[in-house]
């Protein structure tokens, strides 16, 4: 069997990141985290995140209590 496809969800509600995991792990491999912050940290797998696999997409809330996705696409892409 093959490995399951890693993606990212980020949000600060709970109740969205179960329900994310609940529909979205029948196919894929499933990483949760709460704000910008911990996104860009997995994303550059700097601690604790250092073993985090590359998803292949991202679900990102728009409001996060640290900064707002364009924020967070930002300083993605400066990376």
């Amino acid at each position: 069997m093959a490995e399951a496809v890693p993606v990212l969800v980020v949000d600060d509600s709970q109740g969205f990141l179960r329900a994310a995991r609940a529909v979205l792990e029948q196919a894929f491999a499933v990483h949760t985290v709460e704000n910008g912050a911990d996104a860009l940290a997995f994303l550059g797998r700097r601690a604790p995140f250092t073993d985090a696999p590359r998803p292949a997409f991202i679900v990102l809330d728009f409001h996060l209590p640290d900064m707002d996705a364009p924020a967070v696409l930002r300083q993605l892409g400066a990376d």
